[in-house]
């Protein structure tokens, strides 16, 4: 199978005539905090619109992310709880905290037909018009426009407040900003730092050879300090839905630009005995599980 197609964004071509669409209130994004304002709006009395960058609704929680991260069950109420439940209803239970992605997706379509509440694909915002810091109008690259008394960003980037004019920082803080303590660089933790040393050069033991991927290596640069800031972006990860039943399993294509040496640091940690890649493995309704790391 041939995946080079495929593109996290691909500019969206001008529509002959664009849509125009007004709302007491837009939300930017239709993940699960989007799709839940809007429906708590919707019980408010207003008029609402979601405009979706993507294809998809339900945002990582209907896209591998399974295994919730309850802590105490007691302390969710609101929609969150309503969502359980009728994850329950789903699986013929009372509640259900972990789910298939499908069945999380389930919920949201649901959702969004009983209160009626349109949704727009492919929405890639490229201006926010605003009157005295207030917005009024955003508009798409396809020329949509969007008007509203209320707008919410509920992406997962923050593109509309960062089109809007809301300052925004890049990185992590020190903990001397704002008087914290797990802001910044943190030694020490046990489940995202390497237990074992390996060796970060192409030729092992070789310096001149150059770093392997993954490794940066600057002239001036040093490990810093616990609790020292950065403008670092945060690493991320697919969560993958798998499964134990062999006759509903999908291969794995190999991509057509996967380079193997990409991956030599992984190799050589697994190599020195340390095996946690794929370890996070959280069992789901009818043997299905949530890879997560």
């Amino acid at each position: 199978m041939d995946f080079s197609h495929l593109h996290y964004y691909a500019p969206t071509p001008k529509a002959i005539k664009p849509n125009v669409i007004e709302r007491d209130l837009i939300v930017y994004g239709a993940t699960p905090a989007g799709i839940t304002a809007a429906i708590q709006a919707k019980r408010m009395g207003l008029t609402v619109a979601i405009a979706e960058f993507g294809k998809q609704i339900g945002g990582i929680t209907a896209s591998g992310l399974g295994a919730s991260d309850i802590g105490a069950k007691e302390a969710i109420g609101g929609l969150a709880r309503e969502f359980f439940q009728e994850l329950g209803k789903y699986y013929e239970t009372d509640e259900q905290w972990t789910f298939q992605p499908k069945a999380a997706k389930y919920v949201f379509e649901k959702w969004l037909t009983d209160y009626e509440i349109d949704v727009f694909f492919y929405q890639h915002l490229e201006e926010v018009k605003t009157d005295a810091s207030r917005i009024n109008e955003i508009v798409m690259e396809d020329g949509s426009t969007y008007k509203g008394a209320f707008f919410i960003d509920a992406s997962y980037e923050g593109d509309l407040m960062a089109k809007a004019g809301v300052s925004y920082f890049v990185g992590r803080e020190s903990n001397a900003t704002y008087k914290e303590t797990y802001n910044g660089i943190q030694f020490g933790h046990p489940h995202h730092q390497f237990e074992k040393w390996i060796d970060p050069y192409v030729i092992e033991g070789n310096p001149s050879s150059g770093v392997l991927p993954g490794i940066t290596e600057t002239k001036y640069e040093t490990l810093g300090y616990q609790g020292q800031g950065d403008h670092r972006i945060q690493a991320f990860n697919f969560r993958i839905c798998l499964t134990k039943n062999p006759d509903n399993r999908v291969p794995f294509p190999k991509p057509p630009s996967y380079d193997p040496e990409r991956y030599t640091l992984l190799l050589r940690y697994i190599n020195a005995g340390v095996w946690d890649a794929m370890n996070l493995h959280t069992v789901l309704p009818n043997r299905k599980t949530d890879l997560n790391n």
